[in-house]
């Protein structure tokens, strides 16, 4: 009887020291997980898009708080960093430079909060510039649909719409204006913005034709240019991906 009960003994000692290892690698590796996540990111940012929509400055370098951007030394003109991490502050300077002479073109000091979305704009011209400063609603469309919006950095003064198809989205965006992002069916479509109030401004509408505008994407429209430039310095309308 004494040698069978040793045995038991021995044996739930065993499982009991089993279980506690299996146990312990469960928690090391929950550990790891989270501290992997953490990793992703400072906690202490927000997330900001820089937007090059400046007619005539065909590269621009971003600074915060005096502090390249990563991805956006030398933004081209029409093009995006992507959404970069930049420390949270309530007073964050951020400037649109111009390479080489060093001068800030556009910017201004705005209020971040960690872990929010925003986008930053160059708009207006290279001999003008105008900032514009976005906080981005980045949750999910619903179900079979796009989110889209419009940002009109032309610094003409005109009142700009927003159609798909025959169906108008929004209107009356002025100079440095914009809109909120709505939800729309996703689908094929042909893209109209521009000012149609008038015969004088009928030249500032543009369309773009088969447009796919994907279910669970996120949209941003750019208007740019005035109606004094030439090529990508006239009117031009840019289609940008937020996800």
């Amino acid at each position: 009887m004494a040698r069978f009960l040793l045995f038991v003994s021995l044996e739930t000692i065993y499982i009991m020291k089993k279980t506690l290892i299996i146990a312990l690698s469960a928690i090391m590796a929950l550990t790891f997980t989270n501290c992997k996540k953490k990793d992703n990111g400072p906690s202490n940012t927000a997330s900001v898009m820089f937007v090059n929509g400046c007619a005539g400055a065909t590269s621009l370098q971003v600074t915060a708080n005096s502090a390249n951007v990563n991805n956006a030394t030398n933004l081209s003109l029409f093009g995006t960093s992507g959404y970069q991490n930049v420390t949270a502050t309530t007073t964050e300077n951020l400037a649109f430079v111009v390479p080489g002479i060093n001068s800030t073109l556009a910017g201004g000091s705005v209020s971040l909060i960690v872990g929010g979305h925003y986008s930053a704009f160059a708009g207006g011209l290279s001999t003008n510039g105008k900032f514009v400063f976005t906080t981005d609603d980045l949750t999910a469309p619903t179900s079979g649909m796009a989110k889209i919006r419009l940002v009109n950095l032309s610094p003409d003064n005109l009142s700009i719409a927003l159609n798909l198809g025959p169906t108008v989205i929004d209107s009356g965006v002025a100079s440095t204006g914009y809109t909120a992002f709505s939800n729309v069916t996703a689908g094929n479509y042909k893209i109209t913005v521009g000012d149609n109030s008038s015969s004088l401004t009928l030249g500032s509408v543009i369309s773009l034709t088969g447009q796919q505008l994907s279910a669970g994407k996120i949209y941003t429209l750019i208007y740019t240019g005035t109606s004094t430039g030439t090529g990508t310095g006239g009117y031009t309308l840019t289609v940008l991906t937020n996800n």
